[in-house]
């Protein structure tokens, strides 16, 4: 499962090797100065959006990929009724980084972790 650490001013999505196999993507690095907010969520699902163009999908299972929409494109790693975290992001490449978690507090604890090391 993808991990997402603070290291220094960079904020870090680390991908398993069959994540970036499903997502055609490579790990994603983003200053901390890039990143507006980050949100728990008890299910990802709902605040999906786009259409899923690279990656991989199985209806209500998964979403692991880049989803575009009509302004901009979102990356995700989805698994329905999994709780995970909403990474709101300025000046990148995406507008939100969506990524589950194992549970939710560990949602609320990365979301704490990353606003005190933009303190």
């Amino acid at each position: 499962m993808a991990h997402l650490h603070v290291v220094g001013d960079t904020l870090t999505l680390l991908l398993s090797r069959a994540e970036k196999l499903q997502t055609l993507h490579s790990d994603i690095e983003v200053p901390l100065a890039h990143v507006v907010a980050v949100d728990p969520a008890h299910d990802l699902w709902p605040h999906l959006r786009g259409i899923r163009a690279p990656g991989t999908g199985i209806p209500r299972v998964l979403l692991l990929g880049t989803l575009r929409f009509k302004n901009g494109r979102d990356f995700c790693i989805a698994y329905h009724g999994k709780p995970g975290v909403i990474v709101r992001l300025r000046d990148e490449k995406y507008e939100r980084l969506l990524i589950a978690t194992e549970s939710f507090d560990a949602a609320v604890a990365l979301a704490s972790e990353v606003d005190q090391a933009k303190a």
